[in-house]
């Protein structure tokens, strides 16, 4: 895991958590900044693999769009594996996309994008997945301004959000904008607005990670800024309130990859910790959405033992919800871990 960005700070306390059991082991005291969280806790796997870049975390169940199947895990039963018996046949060069993921609306409908080839003629759609009539629905996946889709889908108030880009190949650059999908009203299908928060000016974001957003409670979006050089930019975790342009750090910067994710208040993304003053391996760092810029808010808890760190380590994807924290491995196992306690 090549670390883009490690400040290390000093903080004497930190209360975003009630410290006690964590993911099947004793008490754990979260650590601010960039030392791992100290006691005992266990990433646990839940269910078996998956064939998934994304997952989400909705009410109990976990969500992953893997071939052309919407699969759940529930996240309640210990034995549950994946359930992928929600099946879809795209038309000839298209499938659903399991890069931006699969979200669902207050009534229980799963939203995910079906991506086309368009040298076979195809159309890229919003899928609607309606589990009382067992049947799917169609709709628009065109951006206006000749903007594509890139990142993930998050949804909040029944309103889906992807991010926009439109490349400049001139000036080497993608101009962003942050679209929705109004679910009450899907035929009028998707409308965007330029979001400077988002602009990748100076900015080198990890390839794969395609700077993926969330969504907390407040109608902020929430995304990661990576650099490789502090002078070239401002790397750090961000939250841009829905229609401004504005852009808060939220806490001090730690090593980031693209992943974040959001569950209420807290904020999560992948980063690394270290252990007496070294590298110690891949990790969760969980802070308040409302963390003063700057400060040193951030909790972390280290995935993997101490003596080896395995492509099972390694974070593809993570998703938040309950005071549970979930990340997807590079081979396809999700780990859990209970945060709330």
């Amino acid at each position: 895991m090549k670390l883009l960005k490690y400040v290390f700070v000093s903080v004497a306390s930190l209360s975003l958590f009630a410290c006690g059991g964590g993911g099947g082991g004793g008490g754990f005291t979260p650590s601010p900044g960039t030392t791992c969280s100290s006691g005992s806790y266990n990433w646990q796997s839940i269910g078996n693999v998956v064939g998934t870049a994304k997952i989400n975390y909705f009410t109990n169940s976990l969500y992953a769009v893997s071939g052309n199947n919407i699969c759940t895990l529930s996240t309640t039963q210990e034995s549950a594996n994946w359930n992928c018996s929600i099946t879809y046949q795209p038309p000839y060069g298209s499938a659903l996309s399991s890069a931006t993921g699969a979200v669902v609306d207050s009534s229980g409908n799963i939203y995910a994008l079906r991506i086309c080839n368009v040298s076979v003629g195809c159309t890229s759609k919003m899928m609607k997945y309606s589990p009382s009539s067992s049947s799917w629905s169609e709709y628009s996946a065109t951006l206006p301004n000749d903007l594509s889709m890139t990142a993930n889908l998050v949804i909040a108030n029944n309103i889906i959000y992807i991010r926009g880009v439109k490349y400049n190949a001139s000036l080497q650059a993608s101009s962003p904008s942050l679209c929705s999908f109004n679910t009450a009203s899907p035929s009028n299908g998707w409308s965007c607005v330029a979001d400077e928060a988002l602009d990748q000016t100076n900015t080198n974001f990890l390839s794969g990670d395609y700077m993926r957003i969330a969504l907390d409670n407040n109608n902020n979006i929430l995304f990661n800024r990576i650099t490789y050089s502090q002078s070239i930019g401002d790397p750090g975790t961000y939250k841009n309130p829905i229609n401004t342009s504005s852009r808060q750090q939220i806490g001090a910067s730690v090593a980031l990859t693209g992943q974040i994710a959001v569950d209420t208040s807290l904020v999560y993304v992948a980063s690394g910790c270290e252990q007496g003053g070294s590298y110690a391996g891949p990790s969760i760092a969980v802070s308040n959405t409302s963390a003063a810029p700057g400060s040193s808010s951030w909790a972390q808890f280290k995935i993997g033992s101490n003596s080896t760190i395995g492509v099972q380590d390694v974070v593809s994807d993570i998703t938040a919800g309950d005071g549970q924290a979930f990340y997807l491995s590079k081979t396809n196992q999700v780990y859990k871990l209970n945060i709330s306690n």
